[in-house]
């Protein structure tokens, strides 16, 4: 039960009620000889509620990269200061060192037309949020490093196929080294985030991926999907993925989805408001300090890590291809991984210690997303510390994205 705390006007009346009704009646307790400044404890009965987040602890410093994209740096360019999409854009194309000099709330469109990331680039978003199409990084590519983005993306109309938040495509070419920091992906009609084919070396700190829409204009619609990581050649696998400190947040399904990725670690995470858990047949994972917390519309709340998945059949995990360790589960009972793939010690060499989940939770909710915290990251986060939040639809339907603009 959340601790609550009330100031009373003096001469008040007051009811304090938790739970359902106690069968004996609510409890009365005289409180007339309180003085003005005095704390009267009262303890609930019958609560229902489910523990409460763990107050934020001071999180570990920045400063330095982290995980296995922390070789990356980025463009050694004197830094250039755009302040119109179409300078970022022109900018972007030549691989720079880039800072978005906007003031805070301004919203960009990027029309339909997705905003390309070359190599070589290291791009501040500032105080920026695009809207309107995917952030998209292709191969070949190296060396990016992305702070501050906060790709709100939304109903695609003509070209609803296959867009997210934001695209790593290795599939015709290489990706190596990216660093994305403090940013946030929301309201992909696919995925939240998609990394697909030769990926290596890549570092998610701190990020946010949140409310893939659930019924829009996608043509597989109704689904919202979290961060995919799919590799579907065995010749070009996935390898060497951090998540440190991320959370993800109300998505129907793929809650991180792992497919034939090795070496993919998931270190102080919280999944929350989830129905079909991490999921997939990675080829090695490691699942260290995370936290899973029940939200209003989960149905399963399971972990899904299995031996071949039905949909990408071109990797079967072999036995002891996961290892999740030290993570707590808040407000349900989860089933736990399925032991024809669960690992009884860790498949590789994590990139730092494994944290307590308990701390590495409130991190990374006090955290994880763009600073300064936007309304929606803001919004988000407050439905993760008081268990609410419903699926984010597309344009025209209720519970609309645009509702919450």
């Amino acid at each position: 039960m959340t601790d609550k705390t009330r100031t009373i006007s003096q001469g008040k009346q007051f009811y304090v009620r938790f739970g359902p009704k106690p069968a004996g009646g609510w409890e009365t307790i005289a409180a007339s000889g309180l003085a003005l400044g005095d704390t009267l404890t009262v303890t609930a009965v019958g609560e229902t509620e489910p523990p409460p987040d763990p107050p934020p602890t001071d999180p570990p410093p920045t400063t330095g990269k982290r995980g296995f994209g922390k070789n990356t740096t980025g463009s050694g360019d004197p830094v250039t200061s755009v302040t119109a999409l179409a300078a970022l854009r022109t900018v972007l194309a030549g691989g720079k060192n880039v800072k978005v000099d906007v003031p805070a709330g301004t919203v960009w469109s990027l029309g339909g037309s997705d905003l390309v990331i070359k190599s070589n680039t290291t791009c501040d978003f500032g105080n920026l949020t695009l809207m309107g199409a995917s952030v998209r990084i292709s191969g070949p590519a190296s060396n990016i490093m992305l702070t501050n983005l906060r790709s709100h993306c939304g109903d695609q109309f003509g070209n609803a196929t296959d867009l997210d938040a934001l695209t790593i495509n290795g599939n015709n070419g290489s990706v190596r080294n990216v660093y994305i920091r403090n940013s946030q992906m929301l309201w992909g009609p696919d995925t939240d985030t998609a990394i697909l084919g030769d990926i290596a070396d890549v570092t998610f700190e701190r990020c946010v991926f949140a409310e893939g829409l659930y019924n829009s204009n996608h043509a597989e619609s109704p689904h919202s999907l979290g961060p995919n990581v799919a590799s579907e050649d065995p010749s070009t696998p996935a390898q060497r993925i951090s998540f440190i400190e991320c959370l993800v947040s109300t998505n129907q399904s793929r809650n991180f989805r792992l497919i034939g990725v090795g070496q993919a670690e998931l270190i102080g995470c919280t999944i929350y408001n989830h129905n079909e858990g991490p999921q997939g047949s990675p080829t090695s994972a490691n699942l260290l300090g995370c936290t899973w917390k029940k939200g209003p519309n989960p149905l399963a709340n399971t972990f899904l890590f299995r031996a071949q998945d039905g949909g990408h059949g071109a990797f079967t995990a072999k036995a002891n291809t996961v290892y999740e360790h030290g993570g707590q589960v808040m407000g349900y009972v989860s089933s736990g991984v399925d032991p024809k793939v669960k690992a009884t010690a860790p498949l590789f060499a994590s990139t730092e210690a494994e944290p307590g989940a308990v701390a590495a939770h409130a991190t990374t909710l006090a955290n994880a997303g763009a600073v300064p915290a936007d309304k929606q990251l803001q919004r988000v986060r407050q439905n993760v510390s008081f268990g609410s939040g419903d699926y984010v639809n597309g344009i025209g339907k209720p519970g609309s994205y645009t509702s919450l603009l």
